[in-house]
């Protein structure tokens, strides 16, 4: 009897130690303005702090707050950006397998607006948060060039691509996908290929 308890015990050790090692490290913080008072829809890029490239994306609730999860193994950096704010970089996280971090909050100053010989030019946002859809400009990601647009799409806030090549996002179904306005009426496995195609 002690030896079959014994056995469970063991058991169920073993299956809490392997399910705690593949669990995904997880990101969490706030971005306020220089009045303490959360920004909404800022974008959150988190950069492999070795070469810069885009790991993952978030954008800040209304409350400036934001969470990132799935994140591997490694050095990472957070740059904030927002239109009418300077951009601003976090130090370095380290991330090991189940980890939470809650990154230390960052504040972002108004960009300086100089009124002689001012140049007026329209970017748009890498991220928009719509009521309907969530908006990837790929030509403002900083890592655009040298990825397909799956890839992409797998680093966008809220988008999970699983092991099948798959697409969903976070709390909901049916999901469709446009490129350039457009919807792709694919199957999963089609639509993941096309995507794939496209540089």
């Amino acid at each position: 009897m002690i030896k079959k308890i014994f056995t469970v015990l063991v058991a169920i050790f073993f299956v809490v130690i392997q399910a705690t090692a593949q669990a995904p490290s997880k990101i969490s913080g706030t971005v306020t303005n220089n009045k303490n008072i959360g920004l909404k829809a800022v974008s959150i890029s988190l950069l492999n702090a070795k070469d810069s490239s885009l790991e993952k994306t978030a954008v800040t609730d209304a409350a400036g707050k934001y969470e990132m999860m799935g994140i591997k193994n490694g050095d990472f950096l957070l740059l904030c950006s927002a239109i009418g704010y300077e951009k601003k970089y976090s130090k370095n996280y380290s991330f090991n397998n189940g980890e939470t971090i809650i990154a230390d909050a960052v504040s972002l100053n108004e960009a300086l607006k100089n009124l002689q010989g001012v140049t007026v030019v329209s970017k748009k946002p890498m991220i928009e948060v719509k009521a309907d859809k969530t908006v990837f400009n790929v030509e403002q990601s900083i890592n655009a060039q040298g990825s397909d647009a799956l890839e992409l799409l797998r680093k966008s806030p809220g988008v999970q691509v699983d092991n099948n090549e798959n697409i969903s996002m976070k709390g909901k179904t049916g999901v469709r996908v446009y490129v350039d306005g457009k919807m792709m009426q694919l199957d999963n496995k089609d639509l993941a290929a096309y995507l794939k195609s496209i540089n």
